[in-house]
């Protein structure tokens, strides 16, 4: 029922962003929020991972803050006339499963400046950076600790007693 509600809000919202507000599309838009929404859930039931609230503002945060740095970054050696660009591939070795999740990392690291996540290769993600002097491991390994958190997944590192 929560997923329902979630979603009728959801679905709302969309409503009255594309209405304006219009007080007299209201109704109609409660019924199509609560049609929309019964007919997400038969066609994308919930499942048991989902995000969490806190996490996924902080995800959101990092990832606006890295953009704007790596932007800036980018820009400056762009307009240095000395070019300094040092681009190559880096294998990272990441503890978020295969999967969805995974994907998701390299997508995040690709709309940052300065690197793309290009895939896996077996247990390592494959990323290009500008410059394989900066600190790009630490970026990766810092992304995806704030995906692993936004999505609830558990940090392997922390399930057998070690530190992240």
């Amino acid at each position: 029922m929560v997923s329902f509600f979630r979603r009728f809000l959801l679905m709302a919202v969309l409503w009255l962003v594309v209405t304006g507000a219009d007080r007299g599309a209201w109704w109609f838009g409660a019924f199509a929020a609560a049609a929309a929404a019964a007919l997400s859930l038969r066609l994308l039931p919930p499942r048991p991972g989902h995000l969490r609230a806190w996490p996924t503002l902080a995800l959101f945060g990092m990832f606006a803050r890295d953009s704007v740095l790596g932007g800036l970054d980018v820009a400056r050696r762009a307009f240095d006339p000395r070019l300094p660009m040092h681009p190559g591939w880096l294998r990272l070795p990441l503890r978020m499963a295969p999967g969805p999740r995974r994907m998701l990392l390299g997508d995040i690291l690709s709309l940052m400046p300065g690197s793309m996540g290009a895939g896996d290769q077996g247990p390592d993600l494959l990323v290009h950076c500008l410059d394989v002097g900066q600190p790009v491991r630490q970026q990766v390994e810092r992304t995806e600790r704030h995906l692993r958190a936004a999505s609830g997944e558990a940090d392997p590192s922390r399930e057998d007693g070690h530190a992240a």
